[in-house]
């Protein structure tokens, strides 16, 4: 008996090993997944800071431009158009229609991005409303810093609002502007405002369209003003598919991106497409 026993014995530490490789298996596999959950994040991470970077630089880059570099030989004439524009001047003489309708859109741009960022665009520790009242100032110069500094966040207490908003999230005066920006009311305003536009810089005329690019090149007021726009245009799209990821829109990977080609009137008709509590 014992002989059997003794020859048994081989087999049974070959059946011992092969029962602990189940056990072997799965730390390595738990193991190799922390490995990628950590090299993950590294890589979102190092994302994060050359996107923050790359911001600060378009931002600087942009403010020396316009400060140091772009073309400021009619300062009468810029001081002339803005004071035509705050109705401090009426002289019966009308500003060129190209220019008229950018400058009208670039007061819209900040409706649409106070929609797109508020709620979605917050995160904890950055508030978003200060640079928001600065866009409606001086545009992407405002919302480019915060947008450098933004990161979404995954922690409990810091994690993405609870999309579309509604309920509590849209009561009460401090919530006004959320409440505002949510209701189908601006959506159709913003969209109505941006065809208008749009369509008075259509029919312009070519003399109006030569006019405005005489302008462009001498002027620092429309050069800047121009310059902005385009930045805002290129930005739109990130900020349109982060509302949507959050709100789970079903047009996100159909819809989305044949919107995010079309300048202005991407975002405005995206507004009155997206999903709404309210």
């Amino acid at each position: 008996m014992f002989a059997r026993l003794n020859s048994a014995a081989p087999r049974l530490a070959v059946y011992h090993k092969v029962l602990k490789r189940p056990h072997q298996y799965s730390r390595v596999a738990r193991t190799f997944s922390q490995k990628k959950n950590n090299v993950v994040e590294l890589i979102e991470d190092n994302g994060n800071v050359i996107g923050s970077v790359g911001l600060f630089g378009l931002w600087g880059a942009l403010l020396g431009y316009a400060v140091f570099l772009s073309p400021n030989q009619t300062p009468a004439l810029d001081q002339y158009f803005l004071r035509k524009f705050l109705n401090l001047e009426d002289d019966g003489v009308s500003i060129n229609t190209v220019f008229t309708s950018l400058f009208y859109v670039m007061g819209l741009w900040p409706l649409i991005y106070t929609s797109l960022l508020i709620p979605a665009g917050m995160r904890k520790g950055l508030p978003v409303f200060p640079f928001v009242a600065l866009s409606y100032a001086i545009g992407a110069f405002g919302l480019l810093p915060w947008m450098a500094l933004w990161g979404p966040s995954t922690s409990d207490d810091g994690g993405p609002p609870n999309m579309p908003p509604g309920g509590q999230d849209v009561e009460g005066f401090k919530n006004s502007i959320t409440r505002g920006m949510e209701s189908p009311i601006t959506a159709w305003g913003i969209l109505g405002g941006t065809l208008y536009c749009l369509w008075s810089a259509a029919v312009a005329g070519s003399g109006q369209w030569n006019d405005y690019l005489q302008l462009f090149s001498v002027s620092r007021f429309v050069h800047v003003t121009s310059i902005d726009f385009t930045t805002l245009c290129l930005l739109a799209p990130f900020w349109m598919e982060n509302d949507a990821k959050l709100r789970r829109w079903e047009g996100k990977d159909t819809l989305l991106p044949i919107l995010a080609c079309f300048p202005v009137l991407g975002p405005a008709l995206y507004l009155v497409l997206r999903p709404r509590s309210i």
